[in-house]
């Protein structure tokens, strides 16, 4: 066994080693342990080298952070230069399998070759995607796939010359989607969307969208999303047309501190889930348009707003949203009114277990131009607790002030005097989830939603998505992997 922690930043075990002073490197072998605060690396041959600070590993190994695994054949670790890289990979990115041929990681960015992208678990893989590159950008939170083919049961079905995974905040991940979406609700009717995701550069990507809709024909445009300095400075537009009206919409961000999320381990990013990590603190001003969007049912033009935001962790359990808006508003072409929002709320995060307790007391107020206003005053907490077969949910808001109204229809969800309850229950059956969710006033028999959803199969492979709204009368369709 031999410990050096005096030389490298690491401890180093093995069974058996080999010194090699004319090529100033030690040969390490049989169960070999490289320990470092955060990361467990275990093979059966590695080599490194007394001064340069590096690690050469050339058997199967793995690579242990947390409860994730890295699998590979054979890897580098310059230390000095922060760079690793590694042959015919297994990667764990949140809950898919990426096997990459070969892979060459940096602070900043992950290249991997000839890539299959699955979260199907076993040999038998119902749908994957086999992409030429896939490009890691930790510094944002997503990976890109390019040119990639989506295989059901290994045969060939879809082309992508682009198709994103990750954090939803930088680009068109929201819209994301390999199959179409099926559905109807009261305002589009019957429709069929299909989101199509391109890809420029890692600041620059979007999405096309195509579909139809049975109360306006025939609908297509796109969405593009671009970033500067690092995404300190974000941007969307839109543009949409169906046979009845044009849509449109501009947003332009500006976050007075740039976002960074310190990591002491620079392999970290590949195991996190970029998509739920906290949001860092910090003070935003946007600019937006809107020109015939659809807000809770309602057709909404805003020419022009104006937001200035501020998002700040207390510590880990306490974050504080302030927010003040100014926005010119028209609505079904008909009323038309200047609004000024105001917005301040506490959000408290408590664990106990596996128990999540999540309070936020918030305080509301809009002004408008017709001198009309409203207030409101409000604390909603929500328990969610995971049990054997099934995860519950349960949420109760309460109305501690309130007091005027609003000329708008569209914004009439946030004008509610009364006390509300929720639930939710999601069973794991197995092969499919069954789920139920509602949400009424607590004194009336009055329901907000109550929607029943069907999710097939369970964590792997892809989701086939069956979902009705009671209340609305809205249903749906969708598959994601």
């Amino acid at each position: 066994m031999m410990i050096m922690p005096t030389v490298f930043p690491y401890d180093v075990t093995s069974n058996a080693f080999q010194l090699d002073i004319s090529k100033n490197i030690i040969t390490l072998s049989d169960n070999v342990q490289i320990q470092t605060d955060s990361y467990h690396f275990v093979s059966d041959k590695a080599v490194m080298g007394l001064y340069d600070n590096k690690i050469r590993i050339e058997d199967h190994f793995k690579i242990k952070y947390m409860d994730q695994i890295i699998n590979g054949e054979s890897m580098e670790l310059d230390n000095n230069n922060n760079v690793l890289t590694a042959d015919y990979v297994e990667l764990y990115f949140y809950k898919y399998l990426l096997e990459g041929r070969k892979v060459n990681a940096r602070v900043n960015q992950v290249s991997m070759r000839d890539v299959m992208i699955t979260s199907c678990r076993g040999d038998n893989k119902i749908m994957y995607l086999k992409s030429e590159n896939v490009n890691m950008y930790p510094a944002y939170g997503f990976l890109v796939a390019l040119n990639s083919v989506l295989y059901l049961y290994d045969v060939p079905v879809l082309y992508f010359p682009a198709y994103f995974m990750g954090d939803r905040r930088y680009s068109a991940f929201a819209n994301n989607s390999l199959i179409p979406e099926i559905g109807s609700n009261k305002v589009e009717g019957t429709y069929i969307k299909e989101n199509l995701p391109y890809y420029m550069d890692p600041k620059n990507n979007g999405s096309i969208q195509i579909g139809y809709l049975s109360n306006y024909g025939l609908k297509a445009g796109f969405q593009h999303y671009s970033m500067l300095f690092d995404g300190q400075h974000k941007s969307t537009f839109g543009l949409y047309y169906t046979s009845k009206y044009w849509q449109g919409n501009l947003k332009y961000s500006v976050a007075l501190f740039k976002e960074e999320v310190k990591e002491k381990y620079f392999l970290s990013f590949l195991f996190n889930n970029e998509a739920i990590s906290k949001q860092v603190s910090n003070i935003y001003l946007s600019y937006f348009l809107k020109y015939n969007e659809l807000i809770n049912d309602q057709i909404v033009s805003i020419q022009p707003g104006y937001e200035f935001l501020t998002h700040l962790n207390l510590d880990d359990k306490h974050e504080v949203n302030l927010s003040l808006e100014f926005s010119d508003i028209e609505e079904n072409h008909q009323t038309k009114n200047n609004r000024i929002s105001y917005r301040a709320d506490i959000q408290t995060n408590l664990k106990y277990g596996d128990i999540s307790v999540t309070n936020i007391a918030g305080y509301f107020r809009h002004i408008y131009s017709s001198n009309k206003q409203f207030e409101s005053i409000q604390d909603n907490i929500e328990v969610l607790i995971p049990i054997s077969i099934a995860n519950l949910s349960f949420d109760y808001e309460h109305i501690f002030n309130f007091f005027g109204s609003s000329p708008f229809y569209f914004d009439m969800y946030q004008i509610d005097s009364f006390d509300k309850i929720g639930m939710g229950i999601n069973f794991k059956m197995g092969v499919f989830d069954l789920g139920y969710k509602l949400r009424k006033r607590l004194s009336q028999d009055y329901y907000y939603f109550r929607k029943y959803e069907i999710s097939i199969p369970y964590e792997y492979c892809m989701d086939f998505i069956i979902y009705w709204e009671d209340v609305k009368k809205e249903f749906g369709i969708s598959i994601r992997i």
